[in-house]
């Protein structure tokens, strides 16, 4: 047994805790120093909307203030609590910047993806609506207010408007007029006598003819179009598709004017009041012509006050002036939709006239006694006088009409100057012409400076109607110009691309593809400065240099491959198993991004073909002049002389078709009325050849060739007038009165609503909606097509100027 306890042995280190200390303090140092640059990331981070660019600007400059003053301490081990006490309060404060970034940066995503599938589809939000609402979510957005403790105030949020789609009234307004039936009056049948002079008699027995004649017409009244129009107009989608466009067009006219010190909604207002109290007072000071005139004025003087008792009504119940601008707006809207709608389908539809002549017996006598010979003019139908609508119905082809008539004048203006084309086109004396002859430098005579200007005038009328008729087809179906169109389409072109990461042995690489790529690909391949537009349309109809675009596009991402995990031997083996897939790939992204925007210009083609298509022929009812525009009836002699024994060979004819024929071809065909005609084929009915009063609707004069089969059918056909040369004829085709007509037919060729002819500077419009809306209006004054005409004949006259 021990004799003492000794205690153990105790070491002589102390224990400090200094080591886990400095351990701990270096763990909180880098957590906070990476927290701090998070906060630092988050901050230089942030999105706010255009309105809230200055609060986002303050947080930024309060949060990197205190970011810099901490890290300038270098003391991150002792400030955890300020560093999330700071990341805290920058999210609290941040949070109703982001909210309001992220609802609009949604809310723009949706209404862009229905602007897309309106271009697409013709359905969703129109480009106007779309423009006009990203104004107006912007315009009614003053940015974030903010308590004091940093909360936002929750009435400055924004109130990101709601949009109704795009609502065609006038595909609405055609489908519910089909069923529409029209009234008819007949009154073919009519029978009237008539003396040598064709002037209407009494007296039986002084007949020299007689004249069947009458009309069968199909109309329209304009209450029931009213009645139609205004069904379509209260429908919901429509009504409220109509006020937002009127309110989105006038929204903006809150804002107050320094000058007046109200609002311009209260400005425009006051003009408007101003403005009808002057109308009103001009109308009740007109005196009407007739009954019709008179109810007619009645009726607009009563719109006019109601419509200023409604703007005073309004004023006195207290309502905004912007609600009533916008109420006026989509009234104004729905007015001219009507006004639109009765000119293109009230009234007359349909016109069919009969005029069919017989000379009576007695008048047959005094021929056979040695009587004066008939100049008789009859009314042939639309058959062989028809064409189709100028340029066709394809885009294609209207451009290359265009650019065959600009190729024209191009040739002029390279040959004679600018000054000579410019002068040309608008050459109407003879003072003019004889300048054409100086600007030639004496190489022309004056009546080949006439026939210049009118070739000149002729291609310059068919460029204007082209561009006039796709001007009207692009804003109906598209609501916007040609090149606005253009410009979506190319739109969508530019945001194509695609992506593939499936090829052999390359897995998880992606290798992706747009139009930088498709345009480089181009350059190399030396078809530099198209347009993304025109890129894809050349790869879809040059399918040789699409693969040239495919190899070349392929082989560059073969090159530029990561081939790091495929060892040397195995990929000598797989490189043309590669190589073809990259080519694939290429091919179907490539394929894809085509199909794509073909599909979508090619629907964009067919709805514009659509519209540009009359559904039929541009035909012509004219009358026969048998007498070949010389009353001595010399021509008509030597003309019957010349067809004595038949057409001359190679005489060129038309069939009811517009097609181009001759009398062997005709026989040979044995088709209409020379099937199984044997040895007894059709003959010409001499009596009934003349001149058609007025040219066929592509300008075209022509000479009414009618013949007869053993069965007494009779079919007509057509001659280009100047296969027959003739005084009178060419003395008839080109008169004033011949021109202007084919002029104004021009129009009707081209299948538009209406034409502001440049020759005329704006003063005469021709007016093609049909029926008793078809006029001629020159100098403001509308008139019927015939008496328009010739008022503007006879002004040309009277100053000496032509066409």
């Amino acid at each position: 047994m021990a004799r003492y306890n000794m205690p153990k042995p105790m070491s002589m280190y102390r224990d400090t805790g200094l080591v886990d200390i400095t351990k701990e303090f270096r763990n909180r140092y880098v957590q906070n120093m990476a927290a701090d640059n998070s906060l630092s990331k988050a901050v230089l981070e942030m999105a706010a909307r255009e309105q809230d660019q200055e609060a986002k600007q303050r947080l930024m400059e309060k949060y990197n203030t205190q970011l810099q003053q901490r890290s300038e301490s270098g003391n991150y081990h002792m400030l955890g609590n300020d560093v999330v006490r700071d990341a805290q309060n920058f999210m609290k404060e941040y949070q109703p910047i982001k909210q309001e970034k992220q609802a609009y940066d949604q809310w723009l995503k949706g209404l862009t993806e229905q602007r897309d599938a309106f271009i697409k589809t013709g359905k969703g939000v129109d480009p106007f609506t779309y423009q006009a609402k990203i104004s107006e979510a912007n315009y009614t957005y003053k940015g974030l207010q903010f308590n004091p403790d940093g909360s936002a105030v929750e009435t400055s949020r924004a109130k990101l408007p709601g949009y109704v789609g795009y609502v065609d009234v006038e595909s609405r307004i055609i489908k519910h007029m089909k069923d529409v039936v029209m009234s008819e009056i007949d009154t073919t049948g009519m029978e009237t006598p008539l003396d040598e002079n064709m002037q209407i008699i009494q007296d039986p027995k002084t007949t020299a003819y007689y004249v069947k004649q009458g009309s069968y017409i199909k109309q329209l009244d304009p209450k029931l179009v009213s009645s139609v129009v205004n069904s379509v107009l209260n429908q919901p989608d429509t009504k409220a598709y109509n006020q937002q466009t009127s309110y989105l067009e006038n929204f903006t006219k809150d804002r107050i004017n320094t000058n007046s010190g109200q609002s311009l909604a209260s400005d425009e207002i006051d003009a408007r009041l101003l403005a009808l109290d002057g109308e009103i007072a001009a109308l009740e000071n007109k005196k009407p012509k007739n009954r019709k005139e008179k109810e007619n004025l009645e009726a607009e003087i009563k719109y006019k006050e109601n419509l200023e008792e409604f703007i005073l009504e309004s004023r006195d119940k207290g309502l905004d002036d912007l609600n009533t601008l916008i109420a006026l707006s989509s009234q104004t809207r729905e007015l001219n939709i009507m006004d639109a709608a009765i000119t293109k389908y009230a009234g007359v539809k349909s016109e069919k006239y009969v005029r069919d002549y017989s000379e009576s017996s007695r008048y047959n006598q005094s021929l056979k006694d040695g009587g004066g010979a008939t100049t008789i003019k009859f009314r042939v139908g639309a058959d062989g006088l028809q064409t189709e609508v100028l340029g066709g119905t394809d885009i294609a082809k209207k451009e290359e009409v265009y650019n065959n008539a600009t190729a024209v004048i191009t040739k002029y203006t390279e040959k004679y100057g600018e000054d000579f084309v410019t002068l040309a086109g608008e050459a109407a004396t003879k003072e003019d012409y004889d300048n054409l002859v100086k600007l030639s430098g004496g190489s022309i005579s004056a009546q080949s400076a006439k026939t210049i200007s009118r070739n000149i005038k002729n291609n310059n009328q068919i460029s204007e109607l082209i561009t006039l008729q796709l001007d009207e087809a692009f804003a109906s179906e598209f609501k916007m110009t040609k090149e606005e169109y253009a410009k979506t389409i190319e739109d969508n072109a530019s945001n194509l691309n695609g992506s593939y990461d499936d090829v052999v042995y390359l897995e998880g690489q992606n290798f992706d593809i747009n139009m930088n790529t498709i345009a480089s690909a181009f350059s190399q391949l030396g078809k530099a400065n198209l347009s993304n537009g025109e890129m894809l349309a050349m790869l879809d109809n040059d399918k040789q240099f699409r693969n040239k675009v495919i190899t070349f596009i392929a082989t560059n991402n073969f090159k530029s491959a990561d081939y790091s995990d495929v060892d040397e031997q195995t990929l000598e083996v797989v490189e043309g198993d590669i190589r073809q897939d990259f080519i694939d790939e290429t091919g179907n992204i490539i394929e894809d991004m085509v199909d794509s925007q073909m599909t979508l210009v090619n629907k964009g083609k067919d709805k514009i073909s659509k519209f540009l298509d009359p559904k039929k022929d541009i035909a012509t009812d004219a009358l026969v002049m048998t007498s070949f525009n010389d009353l001595t009836n010399r021509t008509t002699v030597k003309i019957k002389d010349l067809f004595k024994e038949g057409l001359p060979e190679n005489f060129a004819l038309i069939d009811n078709e517009g097609n181009s024929t001759t009398y062997n071809q005709l026989v040979e065909d044995d088709r209409g009325i020379f099937k199984d005609a044997g040895d007894k084929p059709p003959t010409i009915v001499k009596e009934q050849i003349g001149l058609v009063a007025v040219s066929r609707p592509d300008g075209k004069p022509l000479i009414l060739i009618p013949f007869k089969n053993k069965d007494g059918e009779i079919d007509n056909y057509y001659a280009e007038y100047d296969q027959i040369q003739a005084p009178s004829i060419n003395a008839y085709v080109n008169s004033m009165s011949y021109q202007l007509t084919t002029m104004y037919r021009n129009g009707i060729h081209a299948n538009v609503q209406q034409w502001t002819p440049k020759a005329f500077e704006g003063t005469v419009i021709f007016n093609y909606s049909g029926g008793p809306e078809e006029k001629v209006i020159a100098n403001g004054i509308s008139m019927g097509v015939e008496e328009g005409l010739k008022a503007v004949r006879l002004f040309l006259q009277d100053n000496g100027q032509d066409l």
